[in-house]
């Protein structure tokens, strides 16, 4: 596997551990009858939602874009150098 197929796979497996802990969290706080705990776990849950559109439309996915163009401009003129 290439590095970024490895990343894509990363990316997966930490938004899905990510989602499955605040699950667990919201579920417990629920059957604890914890009031205050569940509404904090709401606001958290809206500020990562916000976290990852931003980062998916945003200046991290701009800045990956970027990165594959560069490399894929500088790697041809490497390559006629040498």
């Amino acid at each position: 596997m290439d590095s970024k197929t490895i990343s894509a796979w990363g990316t997966i497996a930490v938004s899905i551990v990510a989602f499955v802990a605040y699950l667990t969290a919201l579920l417990v706080s629920y059957f604890l009858k914890n009031e205050t705990m569940m509404n904090t776990l709401i606001v958290v849950a809206a500020t990562n939602a916000t976290t990852v559109v931003s980062y998916w439309l945003g200046s991290s996915a701009g800045s990956q874009n970027k990165n594959e163009t560069l490399s894929k401009l500088v790697a041809p003129s490497l390559t006629k150098s040498i």
